[in-house]
């Protein structure tokens, strides 16, 4: 069994410690390449962020957290586009999506106002 002591997953323990309200993982490199790092808020269904290498992925999602009211706001535009209606599993990934942007909304508002939200 690997410790979480050593590599990767040392350093996606320690992002997702300063990363409250986000799931975080990385998909190992081919033949030596660095790995690539994702992250989504806690409960979407898909990485909002995707790097190459772990050393930027905070700030990608810091940046991202600037604007999610922006985020929410086009949520529910995306079904709308292109058929006039979204299969229902689609329908499915979209609430999941706006649903995790919202507790990620309330999590930033509770930390702004320096109240502590369990993760």
């Amino acid at each position: 069994m690997a410790s979480i002591e050593f590599g990767p997953e040392r350093t996606r323990a320690r992002l997702q410690q300063e990363l409250p309200g986000w799931r975080v993982w990385y998909t190992l490199g081919f033949n030596g390449q660095e790995h690539s790092w994702s992250a989504m808020p806690v409960g979407a269904q898909a990485a909002v962020v995707i790097v190459y290498g772990h050393a930027t992925l905070v700030e990608e999602c810091r940046e991202y957290e600037q604007t999610v009211e922006e985020h929410i706001l086009d949520a529910p535009e995306k079904p709308e586009r292109g058929k006039d209606t979204a299969p229902p599993p689609r329908l499915n990934v979209l609430s999941a999506h706006l649903d995790a942007l919202m507790s990620l909304r309330v999590l930033l508002t509770a930390r702004r106002a320096g109240i502590e939200v369990p993760s």
